[in-house]
């Protein structure tokens, strides 16, 4: 029953708490640095937007966390906020914490001046549907999903079977991209489609995402933001692309992944995004797998907002 459990919000007391819930929702050891790393959003103006419910043993039962972002919206930095980490301890599924922590961290991040909510889960699941019919959040569409292949010998991906490799290839990564020109934010001409609001990647937000080892490069003029993930690059956002200058920055991409030893690009983007358009010009959708999900206390967000894979917590 819910009133088995207490209800506190994240803080740098407890955060450690959630290293256990980590391990068995996920079966990932997580450090302590890494946690706080992804919970210090302070450069969005809050952070600790997430509940924990507690057992009766004052163990960690679940969690629902927030990740605050701005997304500019007509012209304005709005506070807007990402549903990430969702864990709910294996001893305590089924039991309604999924909804009582949704409700009270909703009301938090009302409290403290999210506008809106947003997830993107993968697939239509059981979470996608719980988002839907109890929490009321409306689909925006699918993330259109483009594949570029290239013929190398996959290293990235043998790399990742034992950590020594991982190490080594790694600094090798570094050195491809190191030839490359980096940048710390995209330039502000770099700026989508004006009339259409997205996630605000300036400064700030690149700051915060140094915990996931991206990188932001230029190939020619468009502005490329990655990671490379389990021997694929996976693309978190493109801009200055053209349809002009498409089929040049394809290949570009091909040569980049050469290097790098990995036969796979992944680009996930908006169906009412310019990265959309000038992809699609060359290159068919190989898949729709990541659904938009928003939920809006103001009406400021009627208007289209675009993202990406790289606006997932996890990227």
């Amino acid at each position: 029953m819910i009133s088995e459990y207490r209800y506190e919000r994240l803080n740098e007391e407890n955060i450690v708490d959630l290293l256990p819930l980590y391990f068995d929702a996920f079966r990932e050891m997580r450090t302590l640095n890494e946690v706080k790393a992804k919970f210090n959003t302070s450069v969005f103006g809050v952070s600790n937007i997430a509940l924990i419910a507690y057992d009766q043993n004052n163990k960690a039962a679940a969690l629902y966390a927030l990740f605050p972002v701005y997304i500019i919206c007509q012209g304005k930095r709005v506070l807007a906020a990402q549903v990430g980490d969702l864990m709910t301890h294996s001893n305590h599924r089924r039991k309604g914490l999924f909804l009582e922590l949704a409700n009270r961290t909703h009301a938090l991040a009302l409290k403290v001046g999210i506008e809106m909510i947003f997830t993107i889960p993968y697939g239509e699941n059981s979470s996608f549907q719980g988002f839907i019919e109890h929490l009321k959040f409306r689909k925006l569409y699918s993330l259109s999903e483009y594949e570029i292949k290239t013929n190398t010998l996959p290293i990235a991906a043998m790399s990742e079977k034992n950590s020594w490799l991982k190490i080594v290839y790694s600094k090798f990564a570094q050195v491809v991209i190191s030839k490359y020109k980096h940048l710390t934010k995209f330039s502000e001409r770099a700026n989508i489609d004006k009339n259409i609001a997205e996630i605000c990647k300036d400064e700030d937000f690149f700051t915060y995402k140094k915990h996931s080892n991206t990188y932001l490069i230029k190939i020619g003029e468009t502005e490329f933001w990655f990671k490379i993930k389990k021997g694929t690059v996976m693309v978190g956002d493109i801009r200055n692309l053209d349809i002009e200058a498409v089929s040049h920055f394809v290949k570009e991409v091909k040569w980049l992944c050469f290097l790098l030893g990995i036969r796979v690009a992944q680009f996930d983007v908006a169906p009412n995004s310019v990265q959309n358009i000038a992809l699609q010009s060359i290159l068919k959708p190989s898949a729709f797998h990541y659904q938009v999900l928003v939920l809006n206390s103001t009406d400021k967000f009627s208007e289209d907002v675009s993202f990406c894979l790289g606006d997932l917590d996890s990227f």
